[in-house]
């Protein structure tokens, strides 16, 4: 099992419930000024010096980078998850439900639809601002940018969002004003005019609720990579034995 998702940062401990306990994880931070990565495996919990991985920052040369072994509580842990989560703070406290927030605590995997307005989603939370969001116009494919074919509110729907277009994936890059008017949106491709079927969230990953118990995953403690409002990735998966 393996999968990848994305997630604001928040600069504190953040517990990601992908489901599954990893074998390892890779994680990068998107938005520093010099790329940071962080990598960790089972294997590495051998020795304490290292426990919980490995953090390397690159800088304009590629051949120059900082390497730094991850000890107890500054990289990676795995997370074995069965916990009920409170409302508040604390150490089961959700800390925030604000989709994106930098005071989130614990997130899982967000699939959700939000190209809806909030009556029409089957979720009952939509982005739309007056109607479904169903079309998609390429206004200038040199750029790769074009327009919805109705407004956004900005609140889910961003930069980060998948987006598919005629059965095709693509991703929102910038998302400016409410996306409506030509050249308010550039994709990282420039996808012909057609038809949308499905608009994903900016961040990939939302905030568990009071209530909830957790699903399985992995704790980020490290506070360089996870940077308060910088876009991560993080790629985690198991060996096959």
């Amino acid at each position: 099992m393996r999968m990848s998702g994305s997630f604001n940062g928040t600069a504190t401990d953040l517990w990601i419930c992908c489901g599954f306990v990893p074998d390892w994880v890779h994680l990068w931070n998107l938005e520093a000024t010099s790329p940071i990565e962080v990598v960790w495996n089972k294997q590495f919990m051998r020795t304490l010096e290292c426990c919980e991985g490995f953090i390397f920052t690159w800088h304009s040369d590629p051949a120059t980078f900082d390497a730094e072994q991850l000890a107890i509580g500054a990289g990676i842990q795995p997370y074995f998850g069965g916990e009920t989560l409170v409302s508040g703070t604390g150490t089961l406290g959700v800390g925030t439900t604000t989709y994106g927030s930098t005071s989130a605590v614990y997130l899982r995997v967000d699939a959700r639809d939000y190209r809806y307005v909030n009556a029409d989603s089957p979720f009952g939370i939509g982005d739309a601002v007056d109607t479904t969001i169903d079309g998609w116009t390429l206004t200038t494919a040199a750029s790769y940018a074009g327009k919805l074919s109705s407004a956004a509110t900005g609140t889910y729907i961003g930069e980060g969002s998948p987006i598919i277009i005629d059965g095709k994936s693509y991703v929102i890059n910038t998302f400016t004003s409410n996306g409506e008017v030509a050249g308010e949106i550039v994709l990282n491709l420039p996808a012909p005019t057609g038809v949308i079927s499905y608009i994903g969230g900016m961040y990939g990953m939302r905030s568990l609720v009071a209530g909830d118990v957790t699903p399985a995953g992995f704790m980020v403690g490290n506070a360089t990579l996870n940077a308060s409002g910088n876009i991560c990735i993080f790629e985690a998966g198991q060996y096959d034995r």
